[in-house]
């Protein structure tokens, strides 16, 4: 019984790369961090993984869902060590908790098939929230020092980038993306003292417009059924 439906599955995935593709489809897109290298004027953000979901309207034509996630935990330890008249030596442990997430939708726009190949241009209305909390506390208790940040955003997001239809129903590609938004952020910072019993606090908020390209580029896989 298990063998026969071990065939049935297989025969069943062969069936769904082998299908021959529609004019109109959907399909699921993962997008992973390519790492290729393009600069961005936010060089210490966390990059996300991108899933979509895509409709394509004819040849030429398309829409795009999609929804990037983000996440990263790190626990550390920070050192100072001071030589000379006022030696000195001081050890922390650190804390950095990041989170982020996008939304965007777009209108896509391709151009004709060449062997498989095609260029593919998506644009439309974005919006992201992100939050970074960074604590740190000294080897002996007397002070913790706390950083918490967020952002949120929200404007216009567009991507340029390339497809090839490995079979029918499954293809890869790559692409870069750009955004210009209105962003809003803050940072909040706390320092407690424990011997003296002094706690220091400051806090910075600032918005604005900015252009920037959303990362380092993605690395992209779609199963179209």
């Amino acid at each position: 019984m298990i063998h026969r439906a071990r065939i049935l599955i297989l025969w069943s995935l062969l069936a769904l790369l082998v299908a021959p593709a529609s004019a109109q489809k959907s399909g699921l897109e993962f997008g992973f961090p390519s790492g290729l290298g393009l600069d961005s004027i936010d060089p210490g953000e966390v990059e996300g993984y991108d899933f979509s979901w895509t409709r394509r309207e004819g040849e030429d034509r398309g829409l795009r869902l999609g929804l990037t996630l983000a996440f990263e935990e790190l626990d550390g330890e920070r050192g100072v060590e001071q030589d000379g008249l006022n030696a000195m030596q001081t050890r922390s442990d650190t804390k950095e908790v990041s989170r982020s997430l996008g939304l965007r939708l777009q209108k896509l726009f391709l151009t004709d098939d060449r062997r498989g190949v095609r260029g593919v241009f998506g644009v439309g209305p974005m919006a992201s929230y992100s939050k970074n909390e960074e604590t740190t506390g000294s080897s002996d208790g007397s002070v913790f020092n706390q950083l918490y940040s967020r952002t949120w955003q929200v404007g216009l997001a567009w991507d340029l980038g390339v497809e090839w239809a490995l079979v029918p129903q499954v293809s890869i590609g790559a692409r870069y993306g750009w955004m210009f938004v209105y962003r809003n952020q803050s940072q909040d910072s706390r320092s407690e003292y424990l011997d003296s019993e002094v706690t220091r606090r400051a806090y910075v908020e600032s918005d604005g417009l900015v252009l920037a390209s959303r990362g380092s580029g993605e690395l992209v896989a779609t199963i179209w059924f």
